[in-house]
């Protein structure tokens, strides 16, 4: 077998293995409480443990003093995320609730934590007749920072989208250099993984489980 065909058969053996890799994450479990003037908050990510490259939320609980839910935050409440000093947002904050549906004063913003590591969501606006600027960073004892999705998979560990997006670069570079024939095959084909890779992880998760 040639070794551009060896190159080839690698690629598509590692389609295949990506195109079957879904971790299921648990429900929220760990969130950090706070107490702003009456205002009670309680932050994490909507899917718990928080895993990179796989679709999440960022997710907060508002009570007042007497325990009842702040149901009116959405237009005056807003964040900012953070992570290795480069930010987001600010972003608005969804409500997570309507009439039938949800838990009363949950609010949402969508999102895809692509790296492991630590995040920071810092909150600002009004929310309970109370003014907020508070920033919650992640960590063992607050909430999940996202972690390696290879540490979820069995039995094989198959590569994250960033692992796949960096082997596209380093086969469109070894092209450029003039490599083989073949690499611009091999570069599409990696390239289509990548975009059906995100496709999956943008389409997985679901609302998490009310408390």
């Amino acid at each position: 077998m040639s070794a551009s065909k060896a190159r080839l058969r690698a690629v598509l053996t590692m389609l295949a293995a990506a195109a079957i890799a879904m971790a299921t994450a648990a429900p929220a479990s760990a969130h950090e409480e706070r107490e702003v003037g009456a205002v009670a908050m309680v932050v994490g990510w909507a899917d718990e443990p928080a895993i990179a490259s796989f679709k999440n939320a960022v997710q907060l609980f508002l009570n007042d003093a007497s325990g009842d839910p702040v149901t009116d935050a959405a237009q005056t409440l807003q964040v900012e995320v953070t992570f290795e000093g480069e930010s987001v947002g600010p972003l608005p904050l969804d409500p997570a609730f309507g009439p039938g549906f949800g838990t009363p004063g949950e609010y949402q913003v969508p999102m895809i934590p692509t790296r492991p590591g630590t995040y920071e969501f810092h909150f600002t606006g009004e929310a309970g007749g109370e003014q907020i600027d508070e920033v919650f960073t992640s960590s063992e004892t607050t909430f999940d920072s996202p972690s390696d999705p290879a540490q979820f998979q069995f039995p094989a560990k198959d590569p994250s989208t960033a692992e796949l997006a960096q082997a596209v670069e380093q086969l469109q570079d070894q092209q450029d250099d003039g490599g083989s024939d073949a690499a611009p095959l091999i570069v599409s084909v990696v390239a289509l993984l990548v975009a059906g890779a995100a496709l999956v992880v943008s389409l997985r998760g679901g609302r998490p489980v009310p408390r």
